[in-house]
């Protein structure tokens, strides 16, 4: 299907009627039989809705909102995307910056979110690690959902980073190197995105963030450090609520399931999620982990070099 604006070309087979070569989806082709205009007009709200459901399309595809009349909830869920791997680490990417990595980018992939260039869903094989490795220019939230990982590199070398912690790296200007690893004999999630500093650190930076139990907990910008996107984590109960006034947050649920309300709209949204939403109220129906991104300065579109395919940190 073609992006925004553009043109889409399909072939529509349909009995009694030869096929119909379609060259824009918007207009009305020159069509001599009247038969197979009638088709046409017949066929063409079937096949937008069918791609539309289709999983490799989602409900983030431009004609969604089109079809339903007006904006709604985009969301994308992680079993959507292949899963990709490398090392002892795999993973399902949700979202890949399209100015920042160039190299084999899926469709169904989103394009980044202001600073955010990468947010991914990963997982260590037992005994994985992502070995040793450097990072220049980009700063790295990493959420444990449950169990807990071992890091070694430039800081915090040793540390342990468990359920209920956040792992934050800043670059600053020497950049950082380390690796991540499970030394158990279980599989080890780890959810985490990237973040392009702006402004950058001073200097490199090593933190391990506490979450309240329940509630919200900065662990990117807002009250830490001046920055232009701002994440937090909302950790509830089943059956609390709470709500948000803005506009324009990035959702992702990495633990639980939900009921998220947006003006007259409602959708239930479970584990492995990826929401697009503004000004909502959301209520656990399970014990809720979820992570929020909100872009609060305007992104700066310098210093923004292209990079290959991430791998988790």
């Amino acid at each position: 299907m073609a992006g925004r604006g553009g043109t889409a070309e399909m072939t529509v087979a349909f009995k009694g009627a030869e096929k119909l070569q379609l060259a824009d989806i918007h207009g009305v082709s020159l069509i001599d039989d009247v038969d197979q205009k009638v088709a046409y007009l017949l066929f063409i709200p079937i096949l937008l809705i069918g791609q539309i459901c289709a999983g490799a399309c989602g409900r983030h595809c431009y004609y969604w909102p089109l079809l339903r009349g007006g904006d709604v909830m985009n969301i994308l869920n992680e079993e959507q995307m292949d899963i990709f791997g490398f090392s002892g680490v795999r993973e399902r990417v949700l979202l890949l910056d399209r100015q920042t990595f160039t190299h084999l980018i899926p469709d169904e992939c989103w394009d980044g979110f202001g600073n955010c260039v990468y947010l991914a869903n990963a997982w260590f094989v037992p005994g994985g690690s992502t070995g040793m490795h450097h990072h220049a220019g980009m700063d790295i939230v990493s959420v444990i959902p449950r169990g807990r990982i071992l890091h070694e590199g430039s800081m915090g070398d040793g540390c342990w980073v468990a359920q209920g912690q956040v792992q934050l790296q800043r670059d600053g200007a020497s950049g950082i190197r380390h690796n991540e690893s499970n030394p158990s004999a279980e599989v080890q999630p780890m959810m985490q995105v990237w973040i392009r500093p702006q402004p950058p650190a001073a200097e490199a930076q090593y933190q391990i963030i506490d979450l309240a139990a329940e509630g919200l907990t900065c662990v990117y910008g807002g009250a830490l450090f001046e920055a232009a996107m701002q994440v937090e984590i909302l950790q509830l109960p089943a059956a609390a609520h709470f709500t948000f006034s803005g506009d324009d947050y990035l959702l992702y649920i990495f633990r639980g399931s939900a009921l998220l309300t947006e003006g007259a709209e409602q959708q239930p949204v479970h584990r492995g999620d990826m929401i697009r939403v503004s000004s909502f109220t959301i209520q656990a129906e399970q014990e809720l982990g979820m992570m929020v991104l909100q872009q609060t300065l305007q992104k700066n579109p310098q210093n923004n070099p292209q990079q290959t395919r991430p791998q988790p940190a």
